[in-house]
C-alpha cells in the first residue's frame, strides 16, 4: 500500500516536471497534445450526422489515402491541476495508471498498460459508478478487458498512444452511436464493440492492422465500412448481424 503511494506521488511530480516543458506553448487556440474524440450524437451540436467532407454521407467512412479528420483537445494546464488536485481519490487501474470520476467524465492517466477485468467477477473498479464520458491521457497503451463493458459511456477521448484496445472493451454501450479511432491503434480486440446496438459511424484510423473476432457483431444500425488500407486481418463474425451494413471497401488485400 504505501508503494503504491510513493508511486502515485511520483506520478504526481513528474506530471508537474512536464507541465514545466509544454503549458507555457499552450494558448487559448492551441492543439498541442493529440486526443482523438470519440463523440455521440449528443455532443454533435450542429445536428448534423457528418463531421466533415471526409466522411462518406452515409457513415463514419474516410477517404482512402487520407487520415481521419482529428478533432484534438488539449491537456492544458487547468486539466493537469484537476488531476493533481484529485490526487487524494486515486484508485489504480494499471501497475502505473491511475483514474478518478469529476462530475460524470471518468479520466484515466499515467503510462503502460490498463489492467484486464471480467464481465462478472473482478470487474472494473468504476463499474456501479455513474458517468458518461471516458477521457484517456496520453501515456496509455492499451484498454483492458471488459472495462467499460455494459457502460453508459456516451463518448471516448482515445489519446495518441493507445495502440490496442481488448477484448470486449466496450461490449454493449448502448449510448455509444459514433467512434473515431486515434491514429496509431493498431488491434481492437474480440468483441470490444460486440452489442452496440446504436453504434452508427465507425471511423477507422490509418493504422489500424486487425480487427478481432465478433468485433461488431449484433451492431445493427451500423451501415457502411471502408477500411483502412494497413488493415491486415479481419476475424470470423467480425461484423455478423450487422442488419445494416450494406457496403464494405476495402482496396488491401484481407487475410481472414
Amino acid at each position: 500500500m504505501k508503494s503504491r503511494k510513493v508511486l502515485a506521488t511520483l506520478i504526481a511530480i513528474l506530471m508537474m516536471c512536464t507541465a514545466v516543458n509544454f503549458v507555457p506553448a499552450i494558448t487559448a487556440s492551441a492543439k498541442t497534445v493529440n486526443h482523438q474524440v470519440v463523440s455521440a450524437s449528443d455532443e454533435d451540436d450542429s445536428g448534423d450526422e457528418d463531421d466533415s467532407g471526409d466522411e462518406d454521407s452515409n457513415s463514419g467512412a474516410i477517404d482512402e489515402g487520407e487520415d481521419p479528420v482529428e478533432n484534438d483537445t488539449v491537456y492544458t494546464e487547468n486539466d493537469m491541476k484537476t488531476d493533481l488536485s484529485n490526487f487524494s481519490v486515486y484508485q489504480y487501474c494499471g501497475d502505473s495508471l491511475l483514474w478518478y470520476i469529476n462530475g460524470t467524465t471518468l479520466i484515466i492517466f499515467g503510462s503502460g498498460k490498463m489492467y484486464d477485468y471480467g464481465e462478472t467477477e473482478n470487474t472494473a473498479p468504476w463499474k456501479d459508478r455513474n458517468f458518461d464520458k471516458v477521457i484517456f491521457r496520453n501515456g496509455i497503451e492499451y484498454i483492458g478487458k471488459y472495462a467499460f463493458s455494459n457502460s453508459g459511456v456516451k463518448s471516448i477521448t482515445f489519446s495518441s498512444t493507445i495502440t490496442e484496445i481488448g477484448s470486449n472493451a466496450f461490449d454493449h454501450c448502448m449510448n455509444l452511436t459514433k467512434v473515431h479511432l486515434n491514429k496509431n491503434l493498431d488491434k481492437i480486440g474480440s468483441q470490444a464493440f460486440l452489442g452496440c446496438a446504436y453504434l452508427k459511424n465507425f471511423i477507422f484510423n490509418n493504422t489500424l492492422s486487425e480487427i478481432g473476432y465478433q468485433c461488431f457483431e449484433e451492431c445493427y444500425r451500423l451501415n457502411y465500412i471502408r477500411f483502412p488500407k494497413t488493415l491486415q486481418t479481419i476475424a470470423p463474425n467480425a461484423f455478423a448481424k450487422c442488419k445494416a451494413l450494406k457496403s464494405l471497401y476495402c482496396k488491401n488485400k484481407i487475410i481472414n
